[in-house]
């Protein structure tokens, strides 16, 4: 969820930033121009990799320099003392963290010399923590390096409108670290909480959405957050609104995805950053993107038939399929409601809903042939594809035929036993691959009902 504002800066601004011990150059937050601003009670998850360009000198940062690091900004919206603590993560006593501060009001390239810094060494001065920052207890302005100095020096008396620049450095260890602002001076508030304030978002629920750009079982389709965009600001001056693929990127405002672009396979997390371009204070929300595809139809058998005299020849090898028998099988475990379900001679015409035939299709050229169906949910907007096969089946030879059989029983009442498996080669041309029934009547065989032996 979004952070909820606060105008007081006596809370505890969690900056986990995990810092590795080599050079990188790129736009973290470890570069002046790069500084992260610093509003209401605002918290951040950060991963920062070295130092970027080097921007400190011994000579005005109490003898040291960057060496693992992360710009902030702090802009004075009430006078008070500027002060906090700095506490890592581990309480080994060989993690070591050092600040350096600029101000007020200095420019990136034209920082000047450092108005406060501490480069004391926990372990050399033998402190009994690894604490560091400023507190009104202190006098000094200045300590370190090595065994010189506790770790503390004096708060800052700030006026509001100013603005300083504080460096945290980590010249040794690996631990991330917290920050607890312990003055009475006040940051701007971060922007209006939308979630709050917006009668069109009540929450940022995760965003389940259909494959609906093809080749659509590749579960990467357009994301459109245009509206959500617009409901988010609200009619809020000064506001501006990006998205993110990663908390780093949203953070330090990098890599905008913009409102329309193509999700990952499957599932993604979406960083919103909403910003106030006045102050530069901004705030962070996230929400999952899942991308599924249209699957829960069942897959239609082929559809064989066979020829006909519909076009007035029935040995040409074209008929009339009834695709209305495939739509109840693919639907059969989900219903045809809300299901629209069009037929196809091509993929790409299927996908693109271009072509599609009669739900009565008569084949003009010989079949197997391979057929396409598009299969659109209109509740959910989700388009699935399936294949299935249609043949039209030559019909057999049938040859019609007579058998006399002589009544050789001595009673001439007109009944005798006939063999017609006999004549099954006269009937067939021959053709082994036939299978003949026999029945008393064309109706009968018109329903395969009743069937007769043959011999």
């Amino acid at each position: 969820m979004i952070l909820s504002t606060n105008q007081t800066i006596s809370k505890l601004l969690v900056l986990l930033v995990l810092i590795t011990n080599f050079y990188s150059f790129g736009q973290d937050p470890n570069d002046c121009q790069n500084v992260i601003t610093i509003c209401g009670n605002s918290s951040l998850s950060l991963d920062v990799s070295g130092i970027g360009t080097q921007e400190l000198s011994g000579s005005n940062t109490c003898a040291s320099q960057e060496n693992n690091s992360i710009w902030l900004q702090v802009n004075i919206a009430n006078s008070g003392t500027l002060a906090f603590t700095l506490t890592p993560g581990s309480t080994s006593i060989n993690e070591d963290y050092d600040f350096f501060i600029f101000g007020p009001n200095v420019t990136c390239g034209n920082i000047g010399q450092a108005i406060r810094c501490s480069t004391t060494n926990p372990t050399a001065a033998n402190q009994g923590n690894n604490l560091t920052g400023l507190n009104t207890t202190e006098t000094d302005t200045s300590e370190g390096p090595g065994p010189n100095g506790n770790s503390f020096v004096s708060a800052i008396d700030a006026l509001a409108g100013e603005s300083y620049f504080i460096v945290i450095d980590r010249p040794i260890g690996n631990s991330p670290f917290s920050l607890e602002w312990t003055g009475t001076a006040t940051f701007p508030d971060n922007p209006s909480n939308p979630l709050l304030n917006s009668p069109f978002v009540t929450e940022l629920p995760d965003l389940d959405i259909c494959d609906s750009q093809a080749p659509y079982d590749d579960f990467i389709t357009e994301i459109d957050l245009t509206q959500l965009t617009q409901d988010i600001i609200n009619g809020e001056s000064d506001v501006a609104v990006s998205y993110h693929n990663s908390e780093n990127d949203a953070n330090i405002n990098v890599n905008p995805l913009g409102n329309i672009f193509n999700s990952f396979p499957v599932t993604q997390t979406i960083f919103i950053r909403i910003e106030n371009t006045i102050t530069n204070c901004f705030i962070l929300n996230e929400f999952d993107i899942f991308v599924t595809a249209l699957t829960n139809f069942s897959q239609p058998t082929n559809f064989e038939i066979c020829d006909d005299d519909s076009d007035g020849d029935e040995t040409n090898g074209l008929a009339t399929f009834d695709f209305n028998i495939k739509s109840q099988e693919i639907t059969e475990n989900i219903g045809s409601v809300n299901y629209d379900i069009s037929y196809y001679l091509s993929l790409s015409d299927a996908e693109n809903a271009n072509a599609a035939l009669p739900t009565l299709y008569s084949n003009t050229v010989l079949t197997p042939r391979d057929i396409f169906v598009r299969i659109q949910d209109n509740d959910t907007g989700c388009i699935g594809f399936t294949t299935f096969t249609i043949r039209v089946n030559e019909i057999p030879e049938a040859n019609d035929v007579s058998v006399l059989q002589c009544d050789e029983d001595g009673i001439p009442e007109g009944f005798t036993v006939f063999n017609i498996n006999q004549l099954l080669d006269d009937i067939t041309g021959g053709n082994p691959q036939v299978n003949v029934d026999y029945y008393l009547s064309q109706a009968d065989a018109d329903t395969e009902s009743n069937p007769i032996e043959g011999d």
